[in-house]
């Protein structure tokens, strides 16, 4: 039996959101752009699903713009904002110590056109230290996560944008692994824009979305018609199906995540009862309910750790999924202070089919593990 708990990675689709793609065979699309029955039958497809995107998050739909995934929303919505206030060249960006790589790559790219690029420092639960946010100075782009990818430590955006907010700051978040795990409104949270991704919340790889403030020009990433010119390319009509109908889906689904939490909860519980000096980072502060980021007993790299829980039937991960592969020390757990643990951690990320048998099982699995390292 295999037992899967690398949800934060990629999670399965919903079965209902593989009904909805299935009934696309017997349809006759066109691409959305074509003014003929076929386009027009697309389109219609496209702009159901913004409405359902914007229905979950507390948005009104012409602040949604399709992408391709998380990693293109907040690639776009940095570029963007830094070119809507003039620059890239001399446009500040700061960026929370514990942002996803996507973030930090596209700041990197920026600051080769002149972008400055400042790190807001964390503190050993991974919130932003809020002492430095008096320093940041326009033209500024503000960049916080939502949900960290590694610790699911939740930021309180909407504080922190009040402490930043004054002309020329916009401020994008990174909300890529928070949307369907908590209720939350693009407006009442105050950004500027915010990041999504489809196949993190049951639906398929290859749509995500950018919100974006209504009023707010946003000059394109990639120039094209599609979008209202906002991005260009042909939309991904299966993908941007799947994910509105997995907005619409976790809007029923929002309650079940107390469950989770209970679930992870019990995990860490009784993993720090089996395993002697075992962490587990941002305990101490709100995260989301199904990330559990563990530090490990020397000798026992995170690496090491997830190839032996993978032979035992495991699927876990030592760090995001698009460095993970690369086995690279947490940057995360570092930021936070912890650089002796950062090549020790393991990330545990539960979904909502997880069962309490496979939580005991993996633990047991890892007890055992641990012990052989040592």
């Amino acid at each position: 039996m295999r037992v899967y708990l690398d949800h934060n990675a990629t999670t399965f689709p919903f079965p209902e959101v593989w009904e909805k793609v299935g009934e696309l065979q017997s349809l006759a699309l066109g691409n959305p752009s074509s003014i003929h029955q076929e386009g027009r039958l697309a389109r219609r497809l496209v702009e159901e699903a913004r409405n359902r995107v914007a229905a979950l998050l507390g948005a009104s739909p012409q602040e949604v713009v399709f992408t391709s995934g998380g990693t293109e929303a907040n690639t776009m919505a940095l570029w963007g904002l830094a070119r809507a206030l003039g620059g890239p060249n001399g446009v500040r960006l700061y960026l929370g110590a514990t942002e996803h790589p996507s973030v930090f790559s596209a700041a990197e790219a920026l600051a080769g056109f002149g972008a400055q690029v400042d790190v807001l420092p964390v503190d050993r639960q991974g919130l932003i230290r809020r002492e430095v946010l008096g320093e940041v100075r326009p033209p500024a782009v503000v960049c916080v996560q939502l949900a960290n990818h590694e610790t699911g430590v939740l930021q309180p955006i909407s504080e922190l944008v009040t402490e930043v907010s004054r002309p020329g700051v916009l401020v994008h978040c990174d909300a890529v692994q928070a949307v369907g795990k908590v209720a939350l409104s693009f407006r009442q949270l105050g950004v500027h824009t915010l990041a999504l991704s489809g196949h993190k919340i049951g639906g398929l790889p290859g749509a995500g979305a950018l919100l974006v403030r209504d009023g707010l020009e946003l000059p394109a990433f990639i120039p094209g018609e599609q979008e209202l010119r906002r991005r260009g390319g042909t939309e991904p009509l299966v993908a941007i199906h799947a994910l509105g109908w997995a907005c619409h889906f976790l809007r029923e689904r929002l309650g079940f995540w107390a469950k989770v939490g209970e679930l992870r909860d019990h995990m860490e519980r009784i993993l720090k009862e089996r395993i002697a000096d075992l962490v587990i980072f941002g305990q101490g502060v709100p995260r989301v309910a199904n990330t559990s980021c563990l530090g490990l007993p020397a000798p026992l790299a995170g690496n090491v750790a997830v190839a032996a829980l993978d032979l035992e039937g495991f699927a876990v991960s030592s760090g995001p999924a698009c460095s993970s592969g690369a086995s690279l020390p947490s940057a995360v757990v570092r930021a936070m202070g912890f650089n002796d643990w950062a090549a020790r951690t393991l990330r545990v990320s539960l979904g909502l089919t997880t069962q309490r048998e496979e939580i005991e099982l993996f633990a047991e699995a890892l007890e055992k593990i641990v012990a052989r390292s040592r």
